[in-house]
């Protein structure tokens, strides 16, 4: 469980190496959400990292897309932490399972930037099928949630799926 708590530190390096982007991203995230067809196409990427800190190595996967502007519409992130590199047939799943390999879904739901997580709902497993150098395939379902003042709030995301291009940082 050590060798994840560099994610927090992978994942930051990550955000604050990203360069916005008007390009339409390099393939495709769809899912069934709450029953109906959803696309999270639009400018859907794939970043593959890792840090070494005291001779442990973390590595992480972040996968994003929105459904449509990125500045206005609802998207859905990806995050799976490992303590080995990721290979085909390789599946991730919550926090619900402890282990050294996690997935987590979160979907930020517009109007309104209301923020689900599978922090708060579960469960979550996520299925890399086949990566390579350029590409990474797989599935996914998740049930997120948020939780605050009044009724709690559930999504259920089945049949998910995800073909993109995979950069490295």
């Amino acid at each position: 469980m050590k060798k994840l708590f560099a994610l927090p530190l992978v994942l930051l390096i990550f955000i604050s190496s990203c360069k916005k982007s008007s390009d339409s991203g390099a393939g495709t995230i769809n899912a069934t959400v709450d029953g109906t067809a959803t696309s999270f196409s639009n400018t859907a990427t794939a970043v593959e990292s890792s840090a070494t800190n005291n001779g442990v190595t973390a590595y992480s996967l972040l996968i994003v897309g929105f459904q449509g502007s990125p500045s206005s519409s609802s998207s859905i992130t990806l995050t799976i932490g490992s303590d080995a590199p990721f290979g085909a047939d390789s599946t991730y799943t919550g926090l619900a399972s402890p282990s050294d390999n996690l997935a987590e879904v979160a979907y930020i739901q517009q109007p309104g930037n209301v923020s689900y997580s599978d922090l708060l709902a579960g469960p979550t497993t996520v299925t890399i099928k086949s990566i390579s150098s350029t590409n990474v395939q797989g599935t996914f379902s998740s049930t997120v949630g948020i939780f605050g003042s009044g009724t709690p709030s559930t999504h259920t995301f089945t049949n998910g799926t995800f073909n993109l291009n995979l950069t490295h940082q």
